[in-house]
C-alpha cells in the first residue's frame, strides 16, 4: 500500500506458533533506487518482491536495508534480500551483536520457532549513530534516532523528501490492544517523549500498527505512555502485596488487574513486567 509518494507499506504475515499468528510491516522507499526499512521474517523476500513487481520495480533495485532492531520479525529476511540485491545493511550499534550472531540472541532471548523466523545471521555494513544522516539520493535523506525501550538499542529513521517527512518507528510505540513488549519501561517512556518532541513529521509508520497522521500522534503517544505507566504501577503493587506468592500467581494477578488475562503465560510479556520493575 502506498502511504505517500515514494513510501510503501508491505504487510508480512507469519506464525510464531501454529496457533499464534502475527504480522509485521516493512516499508519500501522508492526513487531512482529502492530502500527497505526492516526486512520481515525469513522468506519475506518473496512477498516484498511480489509487491515490488506490482508497482513496476524489482528486488534487485534495493540498495539498502535499514534495520530498526534485532528481533526476528525485523531481521529474518535481511540476509536473503542482501544476497539477491547485493545491498548494504544499516543498523544501530547496540544490537549489532544479536544481528551478527543469532545463536547468541536465541540464548539470551529464546522465543518459539526462533530459527524459522530468522535462519541466518547478517553482517552490518554501516553502523548509524544518533542524528546521522544518509543521503539516499538527491532530495531524499534518512536520519537515524536512538529510541531504546522496546529493545536495548532500537532505532527510528526519519525520511525527509523536502515537502514531506516520514518517521519509521519500528516497535517503539506500544499499541492499544496489542502485546506490550519492552525491556526498559523508563527508556520506553523517554522514547515516547522524544518522538513527541520531533518537529515537522507528516506520517508516523510503526511496524505493528497502522500509519499515524500528524494530527493524531499526540493521542497515540498519550495512550502508549499510559500503557507502560499502568504496567509499571500494577506490577509494583502486585509484587509488593503478593511478595510471598509464586511468579505464576503474581503474573496472573497482574494480567487480571490489567485485563490482559490472555498474556498471563506469555514469556515476552513476562519480560515486560520485569522491565517495568527493574527500570521504573
Amino acid at each position: 500500500m502506498e502511504i505517500c509518494n515514494h513510501v510503501h507499506q508491505i504487510r508480512i504475515d507469519f506464525n510464531v506458533t501454529e496457533d499464534v499468528k502475527r504480522y509485521v510491516y516493512v516499508y519500501l522507499l522508492t526513487g531512482s533506487s529502492c530502500f527497505l526499512i526492516d526486512a520481515g521474517v525469513a522468506g519475506a523476500s518473496r512477498e516484498i518482491e511480489n509487491y515490488m513487481e506490482t508497482i513496476g520495480r524489482r528486488l534487485e533495485e534495493i540498495e539498502g536495508i535499514f534495520l530498526t532492531h534485532s528481533h526476528p520479525d525485523h531481521i529474518g529476511g535481511a540476509l536473503e534480500i542482501q544476497e539477491l540485491a547485493h545491498c548494504k545493511i544499516y543498523a544501530g550499534a547496540r544490537e549489532r551483536d544479536w544481528m551478527e550472531d543469532i545463536d547468541r540472541q536465541f540464548a539470551e532471548r529464546p522465543i518459539p520457532n526462533f530459527y524459522k523466523l530468522v535462519n541466518a545471521s547478517v553482517k552490518i555494513d554501516k553502523i548509524l549513530a544518533e542524528g546521522e544522516t544518509i543521503v539516499l539520493e538527491e532530495g531524499m535523506t534518512l536520519s537515524a534516532a536512538e529510541v531504546p525501550g522496546h529493545s536495548r538499542g532500537s532505532m527510528a529513521y526519519c525520511l525527509d523528501k523536502g515537502k514531506v517527512k516520514v518517521l519509521f518507528t519500528g516497535d517503539s510505540i506500544p499499541a492499544k490492544g496489542d502485546l506490550p513488549i519492552f525491556t526498559d519501561s523508563g527508556k520506553s517512556k523517554e522514547t515516547i517523549q522524544k518522538i513527541r518532541r520531533m518537529q515537522g513529521i507528516d506520517f508516523y509508520c510503526p511496524a505493528w500498527d497502522r500509519v499515524y497522521a500528524s494530527d493524531e500522534i499526540s493521542a497515540i503517544l498519550d495512550s502508549a505512555f499510559h500503557i507502560i505507566a499502568d504496567i509499571e504501577k500494577c506490577s509494583a503493587a502486585v509484587f509488593l502485596e503478593y511478595a510471598d506468592r509464586s511468579m505464576e500467581e503474581k503474573m496472573g494477578q497482574i494480567c487480571k488487574e490489567l485485563r490482559m488475562e490472555h498474556l498471563s503465560r506469555n514469556p515476552l510479556f513476562y519480560r515486560s513486567v520485569l522491565g517495568s520493575l527493574e527500570h521504573r
